[in-house]
């Protein structure tokens, strides 16, 4: 049964779930359920860009230094390539709001940049590409 159907009595406004969560009203509840459908979502798909980058063997065995993570340039374009700042930067910040349960930035857009850096490198970049413009779709839409 849809939401409609089996949260809205009517056009009265949401009604409790049930006598057992009698504080929790159907839009908390759906809230959450969205908010952790997207978590999993994100984590999957960072999952998949991790194997990616793996793939194409761009994966670095090692840490990268405190003054590269330092950088205060979008994509740490100035210390790092961009597999360095999707591996040692955004894929552990992301990870961070997801194991908090925290609130994904509203808008994303690093698609574009991996195209750009891509363009000229002749790897087989498609999927990467494929799975970092999931991302920025599942976090520019919630």
């Amino acid at each position: 049964m849809s939401c409609l159907g089996s949260c809205f009595v009517g056009w009265g406004g949401p009604r409790r779930l049930s006598a057992a969560m009698p504080n929790i009203d159907c839009r908390q509840y759906h809230a959450k359920i969205t908010m952790d459908n997207l978590h999993i979502a994100v984590a999957e798909t960072l999952m998949d860009i991790e194997k990616e980058l793996r793939a194409l063997q761009l994966w670095d065995g090692a840490m990268i230094s405190e003054e590269a993570l330092a950088s205060e340039q979008p994509f740490a374009i100035d210390t790092m390539t961009f597999p360095q700042w999707l591996q040692f930067i955004f894929l552990p910040r992301m990870y961070v709001l997801i194991e908090q349960k925290m609130q994904f930035p509203g808008n994303c857009g690093i698609a574009p940049m991996a195209e750009q850096y891509f363009s000229v490198l002749g790897l087989p970049s498609s999927p990467l590409i494929t799975h970092l413009q999931k991302i920025d779709a599942l976090l520019t839409r919630q």
